[in-house]
C-alpha cells in the first residue's frame, strides 16, 4: 500500500497534497499505519526505523481530522461521498477502511460525535470490500453505539439499531461497561422504542399492539379498546350481519369486535392491520400517506379495504394512520383486534367532594375557598353538557387536573385542621393521565398548528376550522401545570410557551401570589433544556427572574449558567457570536455575495495614483463602495512569487495572534503557517514594498514587515480585524491604517477571504493584490472590514501580507476637518 500511493504521489506530488482525502492519507501512513508495520518489524528482526526524517505525529493526524470535519461543516460535505473519494473535482480513489476508521477515532476523541459517528459508519460499509481486515465489525459497531450515545446523551435510537447488529455478533461485549449495558438491557427486553404500560379501567382496557415481543401498549396508539363477541351482546350479531353483506367475505374466522375510543388528542400513528360510531367536531381523520387520502368520520358509515393482495402478500399501500382527535370525541369498530375520559362517568360524582369541601372552607379559607368555588362553577358549566363539555381538549385538561393536582393541594390544606380522610371508592385519575393530557394537547399543538397562547385564552377550533372561544379562559394554574407536566415528558418547546402563558397571567389573579419567580425559573430551565446551550430566550428571562431574586439558583449548575452570563452581560454577544459564524460559512459556500444592484455601481479602471503609475499603470477592480476595497491584477509576478515561497518554506511556523495585552500565541480559530520576511533577508522583497508604495500612496516607514502565510488542508482564521484594540502596543508607528494582502496562488475551492458586515467575498487569484483601509480618517477603527479566511476544501493557499501604520500617513492620509459619522 505504501508503495502504490507513494508512485501515485510521485507524479505530482504538490496536486497530490492539495486534495485534503490524500493529504489526510499521507498523514495517516506516516502515523498510525507507520506505528503498526514499526511494531510489527521490531519484534522479529530488531528493525528500527530512521527517525531522523521529521515525520508528523498524532496531533497532526488529528488536526488532519479535525480539518475535513471542518470542511465538511462549511461546504456541506456528505461523509460518504469523501469516503468515496469524490471531492468537488471528482479526483482521488475511494479511502480504506483505515483511513474512515481513523477519521472517526480521531474525531471521537476530538468529541466531534456527529463526524465520527458517520466516519464510523462509513468503515462498517468497507468491512466486506477489504480483505487485510477480518473480525472488525464488532469494534466498529461498538465505536459507532458509543459515539451516537455521546452525540445523544440518552437511549438513542440509531445507536440502537446498530446495538442490535452488535449483540447478534457478540452477545457477552462488554457487559462491564455502563453506557453498552444500557442498550444490552434494551436489547433483552425488546423495548428501545416502546414501554409497556398496565392500565385498566371497566370493560374499556388501553388499546395494544402487537410486536415481535407480543402484545403490549405503545405511546405511538393513544385510546382505548374492548373486544366484544355476540355471545356478549346480540347485537354484535346483527353487525355480524352486515359486515358479511357488504364484503362478501366470511366471518367464520374474523375477531371479535374491536371497540375503540379516542379522546383528547387520541391518534395511532401510520401502520399496518371500522365501522366510525360517532361524528367528529375536527380532527380524527383516517389517513392512507401513500394514496394522499384522507376520510373524515362520520356517524354510522364503514369504512372498508383490502390488507392482502389476492397471491396473500401483504398490500402496504394500505398503510394509513389516525390523526389526533382535535375537538370531539371518537368511537369507532373494527372486526380485527383504543384512551376514553376516565373521569366521564364520574363528572356528576365530583358533587361528593364539593360537598365535603364546604367543611373545611371555614377552616382554611385561604386555601380552599377559590378552590371550591372553581369547582362549583365548573361543575354548574359542565353538568349542563357532561358529553360536550369533555369533547373540548381544554375543558378536559382542566377537569383531569382538578381531580389530581387541585385536589391534592385542597387535600393536604383539609387533612391537618380537621383529621379529614377523603372518600377515595370513585376512580379518579392519576397523575399519569394529567402527564398524558398535556401529552395529547401538545400533539394537538403539533398536528394542527394551535397556538399555546390562544390555547390559554379558550380559544379552540370549531368544526369548520374556525377559533372560537366559548370555554373561557385557561387559569394561572392550568397553564402552569401544563408547561410542568410536558417538561417532565421533556417536550421542552411547548412546556415552554405554556409557562410564559403561566407568567403573562400572574397579574390577572389574586390566587397565586409571589409566584413570578418559580415560573420564571421554569421558563429559564425549560429554554435552556430545549437549545442545551446558553439560550438567548432563556436569558431574556433570567435576567427578569435575577432582578426579582438575585440569590436564586446558586446551587443549580444550569441557573449559574445564565448567572454567570448574568452577570458578565455576556449572553448576548455569545448569540450573536453563533449567528456571525453561521453567515461566515454562508458566505465561503457562496450562498451570500455583493448584491447585484451594489455590484452595478462598481467599475474597473487603470490605477494612476502616483506619478510612477502614469508611465505603467495598474489594473484596478473596485469591489466594494464605503468601505472602499479594491483588488489590483498583476500585483506580484510568479518570479517574485516563487522566490518569496521557496525562501519561506523552511521558516514556517504555527501562526500566531497577538492578544490586547501584547501577548503572542497560538488559537484554534486560525490554523495556518507564517513567516515574516524583510528585504534584509530577501532583495526581492524590497521591489515588492516600492509596488505596493505605488498601488496604496502609502508610506512603508513605518509597516510591518511582509507576513507570508500558507493555509493547507482545512487551513482557515475566523472572523477579526486587522487593527489593535490596545493603541499603545505599537504606540510609536500607531495602528494598522490599511491592509495590502497578495494572493499568491490559484485554490482550487475554498480560501475565500470573506467580509460577513459586506457581504462580499474575495476568491484568491494568483498575483493579485486585495487592499482596504482599516481605520476611518479621523482614525477610529473601521469595524465594517471584519473579515475572514475561509477554510481550504481543495488546493493550497500561499498569500502575504502588508500592514502599513499610521505614522508616516500624516500628510497622504490627512484627518478630516469634523468628526466623521459611521
Amino acid at each position: 500500500m505504501f508503495i502504490e500511493e507513494h508512485e501515485k504521489a510521485s507524479v505530482d506530488p504538490q496536486k497530490y497534497v492539495e486534495n485534503p482525502i490524500k493529504a489526510f492519507s499521507i498523514i495517516k501512513r506516516l502515523t498510525a499505519d507507520l506505528d503498526i508495520v514499526s511494531n510489527a518489524a521490531l519484534y522479529p528482526t530488531e528493525f528500527t526505523w530512521d527517525r531522523e526524517l521529521l515525520f508528523p505525529g498524532s496531533e497532526d493526524l488529528a488536526g488532519a481530522a479535525v480539518a475535513i470535519a471542518r470542511l465538511q461543516e462549511y461546504y456541506n460535505l456528505k461523509t460518504v461521498d469523501l469516503a468515496e473519494g469524490k471531492l468537488m473535482d471528482g479526483s482521488g480513489g475511494p479511502m480504506t477502511l483505515s483511513d474512515c476508521f481513523e477519521m472517526g477515532r480521531n474525531l471521537y476523541n476530538e468529541k466531534d460525535y456527529k463526524y465520527a459517528a458517520e466516519w464510523f459508519i462509513a468503515a462498517l460499509d468497507k468491512v466486506d470490500t477489504e480483505d487485510i481486515y477480518v473480525n472488525v465489525s464488532h469494534i466498529i459497531l461498538r465505536d459507532i453505539v458509543m459515539t451516537l450515545h455521546e452525540a445523544n446523551i440518552t437511549l438513542d435510537p440509531n445507536a440502537y439499531e446498530y446495538a442490535k447488529k452488535l449483540f447478534e455478533v457478540l452477545p457477552d461485549v462488554n457487559e462491564d461497561d455502563t453506557k453498552m449495558r444500557y442498550y444490552k438491557e434494551a436489547f433483552v427486553k425488546d423495548n428501545a422504542e416502546e414501554e409497556e404500560e398496565k392500565q385498566r379501567l371497566k370493560e374499556l382496557e388501553r388499546a395494544e399492539v402487537i410486536n415481535g415481543s407480543g402484545i403490549t401498549s405503545a405511546d405511538n396508539r393513544i385510546c382505548k379498546s374492548v373486544w366484544l363477541s355476540d355471545e356478549q351482546l346480540l347485537t354484535i350479531a346483527y353487525v355480524g350481519w352486515d359486515a358479511f353483506d357488504l364484503t362478501g367475505l366470511s366471518l367464520d374466522f374474523a375477531e371479535a369486535l374491536h371497540v375503540v375510543n379516542y379522546g383528547i388528542g387520541g391518534y395511532q400513528n401510520e401502520h399496518q392491520d371500522y365501522y366510525p360510531m360517532s361524528d367528529v367536531s375536527h380532527g380524527g381523520a383516517t389517513v392512507f400517506p401513500q394514496l394522499d387520502l384522507a376520510v373524515k368520520p362520520k356517524k354510522a358509515t364503514a369504512l372498508f379495504w383490502m390488507n392482502l393482495y389476492p397471491n396473500g402478500e401483504h398490500d402496504t399501500r394500505a398503510t394509513h394512520a389516525s390523526c389526533p382527535v382535535l375537538y370531539g370525541n371518537k368511537w369507532h369498530c373494527t372486526w380485527e383486534r383504543n384512551f376514553l375520559y376516565p373521569f366521564k362517568e364520574n363528572l356528576t360524582g365530583t358533587a361528593v367532594p364539593i360537598v365535603r369541601l364546604q367543611r373545611i372552607a371555614e377552616e382554611k379559607p385561604m386555601t380552599t375557598y377559590r378552590y371550591l368555588q372553581m369547582f362549583i362553577e365548573e361543575h354548574e358549566k359542565a353538568s349542563v353538557d357532561p358529553q360536550k363539555y369533555v369533547e373540548n381538549p381544554i375543558k378536559a385538561f382542566s377537569i383531569i387536573k382538578r381531580l389530581t393536582a387541585d385536589l391534592d393541594i385542597v387535600s393536604n390544606a383539609a387533612l391537618y385542621p380537621t383529621e379529614f380522610t377523603w372518600d377515595r371508592e370513585l376512580v379518579f385519575p392519576g397523575s399519569e393521565d394529567l402527564a398524558g393530557a398535556a401529552v395529547a394537547i401538545a400533539r394537538l399543538q403539533e398536528y394542527y398548528n394551535l397556538k399555546t397562547v390562544d390555547l390559554a385564552e379558550g380559544k379552540m377550533m370549531d368544526g369548520s376550522g374556525q377559533l372560537i372561544s366559548d370555554t373561557g379562559p385557561m387559569t394561572l394554574s392550568d397553564c402552569f401545570e401544563m408547561g410542568r407536566n410536558l417538561y417532565n415528558e421533556k417536550y421542552y418547546k411547548y412546556a415552554a410557551e405554556w409557562f410564559v402563558a403561566a407568567l403573562d397571567k400572574v397579574d390577572t389573579e389574586d390566587i397565586y401570589v409571589n409566584v413570578s419567580h418559580i415560573i420564571l425559573r421554569d421558563i429559564v430551565m425549560t429554554l435552556h433544556e430545549a437549545n442545551i446551550t446558553l439560550d438567548s430566550n432563556a436569558y431574556e428571562y433570567a435576567k427578569k427572574l435575577f432582578e426579582v431574586m438575585p440569590d436564586v439558583g446558586e446551587d443549580d449548575t444550569k441557573m449559574r449558567y445564565y448567572k454567570e452570563a448574568f452577570e458578565n452581560d455576556n449572553a448576548e454577544e455569545e448569540v450573536e457570536q453563533r449567528l456571525k459564524e453561521e453567515k461566515v460559512k454562508q458566505m465561503c459556500r457562496g450562498e451570500i455575495n455583493v448584491s447585484a444592484e451594489n455590484a452595478s455601481k462598481l467599475h474597473c479602471s487603470y490605477w494612476k495614483r502616483v506619478p510612477f503609475l502614469r508611465l505603467a499603470p495598474m489594473k484596478m477592480e473596485e469591489v466594494h463602495k464605503n468601505p472602499d476595497i479594491y483588488i489590483f491584477h498583476d500585483a506580484m509576478t510568479d518570479k517574485e512569487i516563487e522566490e518569496i515561497k521557496n525562501f519561506s518554506i523552511p521558516m514556517l511556523e504555527r501562526a500566531k495572534v497577538t492578544y490586547a495585552s501584547g501577548i503572542t500565541s497560538s488559537v484554534d480559530n486560525r490554523i495556518c503557517k507564517s513567516v515574516w520576511l524583510s528585504a534584509n533577508q530577501l532583495l526581492i522583497i524590497g521591489d515588492v514594498a516600492w509596488r505596493a508604495f505605488d498601488l496604496t500612496g502609502l508610506s512603508l516607514d513605518f509597516a510591518e514587515s511582509l507576513q507570508v502565510l500558507n493555509y493547507g488542508i482545512g487551513g482557515y482564521h475566523h472572523e477579526h480585524q486587522d487593527y489593535y484594540h490596545n493603541p499603545n502596543i505599537f504606540e510609536e508607528s500607531g495602528n494598522r491604517i490599511a491592509t495590502l494582502l497578495y494572493y499568491m496562488s490559484d485554490v482550487s475551492h475554498g480560501g475565500a477571504t470573506v467580509f460577513p458586515q459586506l457581504d462580499l467575498a474575495v476568491k484568491p487569484k494568483k498575483g493579485t493584490a486585495l487592499f482596504w483601509m482599516n481605520l476611518l480618517p479621523s482614525g477610529e477603527h473601521d469595524t465594517r472590514v471584519a473579515h475572514a479566511a475561509c477554510p481550504v476544501l481543495h488546493g493550497n493557499k500561499w498569500l502575504s501580507t502588508l500592514w502599513f501604520h499610521e505614522s508616516g500617513q500624516e500628510l497622504l492620509w490627512p484627518c478630516p476637518l469634523m468628526q466623521e459619522i459611521k
